[in-house]
């Protein structure tokens, strides 16, 4: 197993079972992990505005998995309410 980092930046203006159902697909997207932790570290001002947003919900994710599926990149992308998003092996 590899340990991986997922920073998402999120819509800040989302309800909380609406960013339940996206941090859901998420991890979907991702496939078997065993995850570590999930902090959000809140509403912060974004230093440009991204997709007409001028602040944005920071959420850090660290798991464990074999490997990531190769179109997880091309469903963050698509996904409205992911703003940002930074997929790191650590």
């Amino acid at each position: 197993m590899r340990d991986y980092k997922l920073v998402l930046v999120l819509k800040s203006d989302l309800k909380k079972e609406r960013r339940d159902k996206v941090m859901a697909d998420v991890k979907s997207w991702i496939g078997e992990m065993s995850e570590s932790k999930t902090d959000s570290m809140g509403d912060r001002k974004l230093a440009y505005p991204i997709k007409k947003q001028k602040t944005g919900e920071y959420v850090v994710m660290d798991f464990s998995a074999e490997s990531i599926p190769t179109d997880v990149d091309s469903k963050m992308n698509m996904s409205e309410e992911v703003l940002r998003y930074l997929l790191v092996r650590s």
